[in-house]
């Protein structure tokens, strides 16, 4: 959890909520129930904010981003003092206080946009709803049914606060200096084993439903949420280079000391990189030109750069900088013309990339049905993506791909590597 104070939501950190360094302890030990979201926690997400209609910069989304505020406050000083043991005891404050801001939410939103909001909600929750009275109620649930399904939810509820203790167990391990390596495979076995304890229970939910209570609960969720694209903070992907210049891995593999000269020069234009980017955001047609911002600021800074490294030095950084990006690099404006990639190669980039992007969003919002799972989405997730890299690269000629390759220099190993699934290519 960062230590940074977050003043509004953004997209990649949509679900998160972001405190200060003195809560964060306290934030870790509360019982999982404790951070249940409810609609005023999802509808903090800039997609959903899309879907509904609210404009980002609107008097309805800075009400929204103090509700929030207001809940996150109240939430922590009711639950921060609960031990995990104090789950049920957590959960009823959640939705006591989950109520409440709803009641100040539905005066913010029309009828149409809360009930939108509700069924993206029920489409989140998938089968952990139906105990819900109204889905009870809408659905026609029986008794015996209800019996089974709230079995069900508790069985989840308490496997949950298992994993959580272990995974934070894992985390205590790695702070005070444990194997990584043996730390991160214990993690994946975990998330590994709660993805199939999870795929039985959703088995067992639909094994509990008539085919017509399925469809019905199909109906109460409305039309599958797909998120548009939200164009990224320029703040979040400028300076790439700068960024891994000051990776330790990188200074090793360039001869860079860690007391050397350079290095908090090297932080100083970072920095000064951030706030430019800050002040140009603020202007009214920011974010239609962000690319062109991005670009702009990247080609100013990054001779700086060069000029407080050795030639070979940079050279070799924006070769680990091109691997780090593989196949998204070769929409990188220096790569395009180093290789003569042409306006038709370029076009027909462009169109795979949108096809993927399309079938991804699909792959991820599509209703919960039998056998579409987490696990399989994830694995049909990197087939995709493996297909396009390897279409993209077919694009290229012969020449051109030997080209790129030497450009890449000599094989980094890029996993060591912090901020690996960079978002936007690096010049």
């Amino acid at each position: 959890m960062s230590c940074k104070l977050t003043v509004l939501p953004m997209i990649i950190l949509a679900g998160l909520f972001c405190a200060v360094h003195s809560t964060a302890a306290q934030e870790r030990r509360r019982p999982s129930a404790a951070r249940e979201a409810g609609l005023v926690e999802l509808v903090r997400n800039l997609a959903i904010q899309q879907e509904l209609g609210i404009d980002r910069d609107s008097e309805t989304a800075r009400q929204i981003a103090k509700l929030v505020a207001s809940l996150h406050f109240e939430q922590l000083q009711k639950t921060s003092n609960l031990q995990p043991d104090q789950s049920a005891q957590a959960k009823t404050i959640t939705s006591e206080l989950n109520a409440k801001y709803e009641t100040d939410l539905q005066k913010l939103l029309s009828n149409e946009q809360m009930t939108r909001l509700q069924q993206i909600h029920w489409q989140r929750l998938g089968y952990d709803t139906l105990t819900k009275p109204e889905i009870v109620k809408a659905l026609d649930i029986t008794a015996e049914q209800l019996e089974k399904l709230t079995a069900f939810n508790q069985q989840i509820e308490q496997d949950q606060i298992a994993t959580n203790a272990r995974l934070i167990e894992l985390n205590q391990l790695r702070n005070n200096g444990g194997d990584d390596q043996e730390i991160q495979s214990k993690t994946q076995e975990l998330m590994e084993q709660r993805v199939k304890v999870r795929t039985r229970q959703t088995e067992q939910f639909q094994k509990l439903l008539t085919r017509t209570q399925q469809d019905k609960f199909t109906e109460l969720k409305g039309t599958p949420f797909v998120p548009r694209p939200i164009r990224m903070p320029v703040s979040l992907r400028v300076g790439h280079l700068f960024n891994l210049a000051l990776q330790e891995s990188i200074q090793k593999e360039l001869g860079i000391s860690a007391d050397a000269a350079e290095l908090p020069e090297i932080r100083k234009f970072l920095a000064a990189m951030q706030v430019e980017v800050r002040e140009k955001l603020r202007e009214q047609d920011a974010p239609d030109r962000a690319a062109e911002i991005e670009l702009a600021i990247d080609s100013k800074y990054e001779p700086l750069l060069a000029g407080l490294l050795k030639p070979e030095q940079f050279t070799r950084l924006k070769q680990i900088s091109l691997q780090q990006s593989e196949v998204r690099a070769l929409m990188n404006p220096d790569v395009v013309a180093a290789l003569k990639i042409t306006e038709e190669q370029q076009a027909e980039m462009a169109k795979l990339n949108q096809e993927v992007h399309l079938k991804s969003l699909a792959l991820m919002n599509r209703p919960l049905q039998a056998g579409t799972i987490a696990e399989q989405t994830s694995q049909k997730l990197q087939e995709l993506t493996a297909d396009r890299d390897k279409k993209l690269l077919q694009i290229l000629t012969d020449t051109q791909r030997v080209r790129f390759t030497e450009l890449k220099g000599k094989p980094f190993d890029v996993s060591q590597l912090r901020g690996r699934q960079a978002r936007s290519p690096v010049r």
